[in-house]
């Protein structure tokens, strides 16, 4: 006999209680004549689930097959009428009493076949609603049979519905042998059943007082006391409301070679099938959620008794499976671990899953299960799919399922033929169909990687095909090296030398700006500065401009710092940055005066002759980020960075800035975006002025006094002037870009609303890639937002701990790779070693920077943002639990009096130089701000 068929038979027989080494035979008595019959513990909980989901169709018991001929309908109709005699929990109603739900039998008589005459396209769609009609429990005996006889075919289906309360999957086996035996000889009689369903219901009621159940009881609270929370899988589509229990089913058929080498696997480590199914289903689900300790649900037979294994009724034991992962163990060894979970589970599957629940009393949400938000169904053939033998009629079983699904996601495994049927059951109202098919195919990846590998660690076993990973990679698209950017400026002046270049508080034409800039060129070529740092301590207005350009001209890199920093912070930066003058203007030119050189652009200067024009290597600016960790970090952007994210903007936006006003502050790289983009394209840069950044009114009469074309802030400004403007303030606006943040739903559905003609833009990009990697088109209907596709000179794509690519769906932390990379942190090689990287995908070796930031790749190649990778920080002994607050802000006592608290996400997280009162940290972690420094 085959070892693994050998295995199958010994584990039934456990199942159905035979006599093994382990014991004797277990009997079941039947209970005393004439007492009333009440619901067992195990019905009960179905029971009260569907008496809070009356109209639900969630626990309908659907088997449906094709039949050919023409069926004698009294026959069947008697057949069946034989079958509710025998088996009298299928022909009863039920009502409530002081003992329990009472069930009461009724006359077999009352049970008459539903026969129709209709097209197959009506029959279709009729059987399916069939099987989505829930049943009245207390009126209605718990089972149907429907004949759709086929009016333009020679194939009719037959559809059994039954419910889950009295019927299990083990019940279709014995109904439709039953069926066929006294279908095919109407004058047979079946053998006398020793005992019925309700001696058993009265059995399991005494077995929760023995102390052979409160043994196996202890033994599960030691395994799930402590458990985590029901995993969280992730889905693609929004939930406005808590889940419902709408479902679908996809479904996948792995040919004979793959089966073969699954079984032979189990054969190897001693297993089963099933198990190395649910340990393979248990690592999907590893690599899809990052977590480490999962529950999943499984049904057990729990015919442990040789008289039930005849007996149609309800006996499945739901066990909660709980394993523990860690991605560097091989499948081989956490298939080991797996089959100790599952043989704990078959000898102690007594355990009434209610009761369990009710002990463990864990955190529930609406509409998710209390343990587990996953389930594993294996499913031998003869019990997915029922043999129905009757002379002259051939049947094929088809799949007419309710729409529903009881959890997230259930995975069914079942053995057809000498193949495999996988079917993963999901809930419509969080998973697409394009997402729940693609994981399919990655399960599929897994089996036969981990067939052909079992040795390999969990966190390297594929889950992409060769097709699946050029898909999700494409190649690089092509580039050119776009002009240099002081060469566009240049061409826009020589286009337009007397039209505005920058306009509001100060106006200077491209001339009278290039002119200004060639004159600070000229002197710091004078002092001698030639690729050296030169910080920048003027405010967001005209004369910065100017001295970015003069900086740049001099072929140097210009380093912006806030002016109202603190002295002390400043010296750090200053040095972290190596900083090898300082450019200022009127008084604060004069506040370090015995540190570095400082030039006063104030002053007059000179006419002199201008350096070379810088090379696309040098750097033209760094700019500090702080990140996660509080640690300032000053990232090098090069000319070749700066020109070719400034020219990805002609190609991404169709319209290029006429207006645009600079809201963000120097510091922030945010700003490189507008003053590039806009001087490179012959546009009027707005610089906001500094006395009207908080006053939402005076902002929104600014855009509508000076006409603004385009802008680019945080999300949270933009709601707030969104929300405080009417909707002629704003209608100037053509396009408003969000960043910095992430966008909400709201937001998108409140610009469409208040600026009708104008576009809305979602961009991503951390300073290590020059402002922006990912950029997309919002839509009022966008939930959530995706941060979208990666701008035309970059890729940008979720990867996991070991650099490999993930799967459409599953979550990842974004990886970039591209010309706009920085060359790194200015002076720390180890960070830049830990977050510039590089990788082989495709036979390719690839230079990629991880963002930290976690992400997932929608069906239609979208990414949407999910959080940073770290979930929590430390400061000075506190711990704080980020959730959706992407970063923290911590500023100067004195400063908190000026910010304005406004109902938006943290996105800096800045140490102030200054000690942390608690006052203080309340105050921020109640007060969600915008983007302040000090």
């Amino acid at each position: 006999m085959d070892p693994n068929e050998a295995r199958k038979r010994l584990l039934a027989e456990r199942l159905q209680g035979k006599k093994s080494a382990n014991g004797p035979i277990l009997t079941l008595k039947p209970r005393p004549e004439g007492e009333t019959a009440h619901l067992s513990p195990s019905q009960l909980r179905i029971w009260l689930l569907q008496e809070a989901n009356l109209k639900s169709p969630l626990f309908n018991v659907v088997n449906s097959h094709w039949f050919t001929g023409t069926l004698d309908l009294t026959i069947l109709e008697n057949s069946v009428r034989k079958i509710l005699s025998r088996h009298p929990l299928l022909c009863a109603t039920h009502r409530e009493t002081k003992q329990g739900i009472e069930v009461i039998p009724q006359p077999e008589s009352q049970f008459h076949i539903e026969h129709f005459l209709l097209t197959q396209k009506e029959a279709l769609d009729k059987a399916l609603a069939s099987a989505n009609k829930s049943f009245d429990l207390r009126n209605e005996i718990p089972l149907r049979l429907l004949i759709f006889e086929n009016t333009d075919s020679d194939r009719s289906i037959i559809q059994l519905i039954t419910h889950d309360l009295v019927f299990d999957k083990w019940s279709l086996g014995i109904f439709w042998k039953e069926i066929s035996l006294l279908y095919s000889n109407p004058n047979s009689k079946l053998a006398s059943l020793p005992v019925g369903y309700f001696d058993f219901s009265v059995w399991q009621k005494k077995h929760l007082e023995s102390s052979d159940y409160k043994k196996q009881k202890e033994t599960w609270i030691e395994r799930l006391e402590s458990a985590p929370s029901p995993l969280e899988i992730p889905g693609d589509l929004s939930l406005k409301s808590a889940p419902s229990s709408k479902g679908q089913v996809s479904k996948l058929t792995i040919d004979s070679n793959l089966t073969r080498g699954l079984r032979e696997l189990a054969i190897s480590q001693d297993t089963s099938l099933s198990t190395c199914l649910l340990a393979a289903f248990k690592v999907f689900l590893f690599r899809l959620t990052r977590e480490n300790d999962i529950v999943i649900g499984s049904p057990i037979a729990n015919r442990k008794f040789p008289e039930l294994s005849s007996l149609i009724g309800f006996f499945l034991s739901t066990v909660a499976l709980r394993t523990s992962l860690d991605g560097k163990l091989s499948f081989q060894d956490f298939l080991a671990r797996v089959d100790k979970t599952m043989t704990h589970a078959l000898q102690n599957q007594d355990i009434l899953f209610d009761d369990l629940v009710r002990t463990l009393n864990p955190n529930r949400a609406p509409g998710q299960h209390p343990l587990f938000s996953s389930m594993f169904i294996f499913q031998g053939e003869r019990e997915a799919r029922p043999l129905i033998d009757i002379p002259g009629h051939t049947f094929e079983m088809t799949y007419l399922l309710p729409e529903v699904s009881k959890v997230d996601l259930s995975f069914f495994a079942t053995e057809r033929n000498q193949s495999l049927e996988l079917l993963f059951e999901y809930r419509s109202d969080k998973f697409s169909p394009e997402i729940i098919e693609g994981w399919l195919h990655n399960l599929k990846n897994l089996l036969e990687d981990l067939t052909v590998h079992p040795k390999r660690s969990l966190s390297h076993l594929n889950l992409l095909s060769n097709a699946e990973q050029k898909k999700l990679l494409p190649p690089l698209p092509l580039y050119s090296n776009a002009p240099n950017i002081l060469e566009s400026i240049s061409h826009a002046v020589q286009n337009s030398p007397d039209k505005a270049a920058i306009d509001g508080s100060v106006t200077l034409t491209y001339r009278e700006l290039w002119e200004q800039s060639t004159l600070l060129a000229a002197e710091l070529h004078r002092r001698g500065f030639r690729h050296q740092v030169i910080a920048l301590l003027i405010p967001r207005e005209a004369a910065a401009i100017v001295a970015i350009l003069g900086i740049l001209r001099s072929g140097n890199c210009y380093l912006p710092l806030d002016p109202d920093s603190p002295p002390k912070r400043l010296s750090t930066l200053l040095e972290l940055s190596s900083a090898d003058a300082i450019l200022s203007q009127g008084k604060l030119a004069n506040r370090f005066p015995n540190s570095l050189p400082t030039l006063d652009l104030s002053q007059t200067f000179k006419p002199g002759p201008l350096p070379e024009q810088p090379k696309e290597d040098d750097v033209a600016y760094l700019i500090f980020t702080s990140g996660s960790t509080g640690t300032p970090k000053p990232v090098s952007i090069s000319h070749r960075n700066l020109a070719i994210s400034t020219s990805a903007r002609a190609t991404y936006y169709s319209k290029p800035p006429e207006r645009f006003l600079l809201l963000s502050a120097l510091i922030f790289d945010s700003s490189v975006a507008g003053i590039f983009w806009t001087l490179t394209t012959g546009g009027t840069l707005y610089p906001l002025p500094i006395q009207i950044q908080q006053d939402p009114t005076a902002l929104t009469h600014f855009i509508k006094e000076h006409r603004i074309s385009h802008t680019l802030g945080l999300p949270s400004l933009a709601q707030v002037l969104l929300e405080d403007s009417e909707e002629e303030d704003l209608s100037s606006l053509q396009t408003l870009i969000v960043a910095g943040e992430p966008c909400p739903a709201e937001l998108a559905r409140l610009h469409h609303h208040k600026i009708p003609d104008g576009e809305l833009f979602n961009e991503y990009g951390p300073t290590e890639a020059t402002v922006w990697a990912t950029a997309h088109k919002v839509s009022p209907h966008d939930n959530p937002v995706p941060i979208g596709h990666p701008i035309s000179c970059l890729r940008a794509f979720p990867v996991d701990p070991e650099g490999q690519l993930v799967p459409v769906g599953m979550i990842g932390e974004l990886a970039i790779s591209g010309p706009t990379l920085s060359i790194g942190y200015l002076g720390q090689p180890e960070l830049t070693n830990q977050k510039f990287t590089s990788i082989k995908l495709n036979n390719e070796t690839t230079r990629i920077y991880r963002t930290g930031d976690l992400v997932r790749t929608t069906p239609s190649g979208e990414l949407i943002y999910l959080g940073r990778s770290d979930n929590q920080i430390k400061i000075r002994g506190f711990r704080i639990e980020l959730g959706e607050i992407e970063s923290l802000l911590i500023s100067h006592p004195q400063v908190r009096q000026a910010l304005v608290a406004a109902d938006t996400q943290l996105h800096a997280f800045i140490v102030s130089s200054e000690p942390l009162s608690a006052e203080d940290l309340h105050f921020f972690l109640a007060k969600k701000l915008p983007d302040y420094m000090i």
